[in-house]
This record gives C-alpha cells, structure tokens and sequence, in this order.
C-alpha cells in the first residue's frame, strides 16, 4: 500500500495483514507507478534505479504486444529487468520513453538470472534479461 507522505517505516497498516490473506502477491504486475521516497529502496518489482532519490517517479506500462511505455521524471537512467512472464520471447520489445521509441530483442542470459536471484533473494522476482534505459 502507498500512504503519500510516509516513509518505509511508520504506516498505519500494522492492523491490516489479516485483510490481505485472501490476496495473492502478483510478481510480475504489468503496470507499475513507482514514486521514490529515498536513497534506500533501488528495486521495485521489474524496475531498478542505481541512485534513487526522493522526487523520482517511474511510471511503466508492459502491455500484451511487447510495448514498454515509460514516462520517468528526475530519473536520469534506470534498469527494466524483463523475462517471459511479461513478453512474448518470439518477438522484438518495442520501448517507448517520451518522443524516443528503441526496439531490443529478447536475449535472456544466465548470469543476469543469477545475479537477479541473488540480489532479490527471491526466485518469483528474478528476471533474465536486463535493458537500460536513458529518457
């Protein structure tokens, strides 16, 4: 949940987890809308940022054609790790960022496996193929 105005500690949820059992976690979320609140946070789910600040915001669209729609704000570069969850690995992943629009194919590559497991300590967010993306 994203309480505007609070930080990574301190949100009024503490009383909510028994209302979130029926909920499954999803991944790999086909949108994602990440609004930096400090330095400390530098992943979000398939979206990292090597020096996150306060005032950073990611917005990130992955739809079913293998179009990646991004519109960032104060972010100079950022990490999309993708894998087969999200794309169609036969065709090409068009990447549109404001007026600029990329075409990358699917390479997926085991060392980047390796390292996403390692860094995310989770199988189910680990992704095999990383595209950097300057807007």
């Amino acid at each position: 949940m994203f309480k505007k105005g609070y930080g990574h500690g301190g949100l009024p949820d503490r009383d909510m987890i028994a209302s979130m059992y029926d909920f499954e976690r999803q991944a790999t979320p086909r949108e994602l809308d990440w609004e930096m609140t400090d330095s400390v946070v530098d992943h979000f789910f398939w979206l990292s940022v090597k020096e996150p600040a306060r005032g950073q915001r990611i917005e990130a669209r992955m739809d079913e054609n293998n179009n990646l729609h991004i519109n960032s704000e104060k972010v100079s570069n950022f990490t999309v790790h993708l894998d087969r969850r999200l794309i169609d690995a036969a065709k090409p992943i068009t990447i549109q960022t404001g007026d600029r629009k990329q075409e990358v194919e699917y390479r997926p590559d085991i060392e980047t496996l390796c390292r996403s497991v390692a860094e995310m300590g989770d199988i189910n967010l680990a992704t095999d193929f990383e595209v950097q993306i300057q807007p």
